[in-house]
């Protein structure tokens, strides 16, 4: 009773929102969150490009290219999540921040991730795609003796979420993949995120592949080509 198959944003935003006590989302297209029109700051990036995903929901592609740019998947506060066979465009801030306090020289920093899994738990991540092609950082210009990125995760795990599987997606070409605990002060991480990798491809990537804190983390058969500076 509670299937639905989506081409587009309203398509999507409807079936996510119906009341329903469980759902099943069939994405059949590339489906632009922006709608066609660029985003005007990062704020209006955050409104019209933020997807978030209630409870008891399994979103899965059933088309050739089927996914989501210009869009950040938000996993938040929920639980018995399933993400499958999507082409995720890691999405590009139009207004990442300078900080000169990051690291010796300062650098750049930027919101929003392919996907955000935050304080939420029972989630499955799986046989998906992720990349910054065609709009990957070296294309940016240089601002402040640094490279202006525009990208940030491609998959983060942050709060306290607990039992994350993230099993035989796909990571190309992006710097900072994937972040289990977001900072070294959120001690109440401890005792959390629980999560395992498996059968993933990291291709031409850079770090956080995955960069851990607090978290217990199981890694199985992943498999790691190239580089990126």
């Amino acid at each position: 009773a509670h299937v639905y198959t989506v081409r587009d944003h309203a398509g999507l935003v409807a079936a996510l929102e119906a009341p329903a006590p469980a759902r099943i989302v069939r994405v059949a297209a590339s489906i632009d969150m922006s709608e066609g029109r660029a985003f005007i700051s990062s704020d209006d990036q955050g409104r019209r490009g933020t997807l978030r995903i209630p409870s008891n929901t399994t979103l899965v592609g059933v088309a050739p290219g089927a996914g989501f740019v210009n869009g950040s998947l938000a996993v938040a506060n929920v639980s018995q999540v399933v993400i499958r066979n999507l082409a995720i465009r890691n999405p590009c801030d139009v207004g990442p921040r300078w900080d000169p306090q990051d690291g010796a020289k300062g650098n750049w920093n930027s919101l929003f991730d392919g996907i955000t899994v935050a304080g939420s738990h029972h989630v499955w991540i799986d046989h998906n795609s992720f990349t910054d092609a065609p709009d990957t950082d070296d294309r940016q210009p240089v601002e402040n003796g640094m490279r202006k990125q525009c990208h940030d995760g491609a998959v983060d795990i942050t709060q306290g979420s607990d039992f994350v599987s993230v099993t035989y997606n796909r990571f190309a070409l992006h710097e900072k993949n994937m972040l289990i605990g977001a900072g070294d002060r959120t001690t109440g991480d401890a005792g959390h995120l629980r999560v395992t990798l498996k059968g993933n491809l990291f291709e031409h990537v850079a770090e956080r592949a995955p960069r851990v804190r607090y978290g217990q983390v199981h890694l199985l058969n992943n498999y790691y080509v190239g580089d990126r500076k």
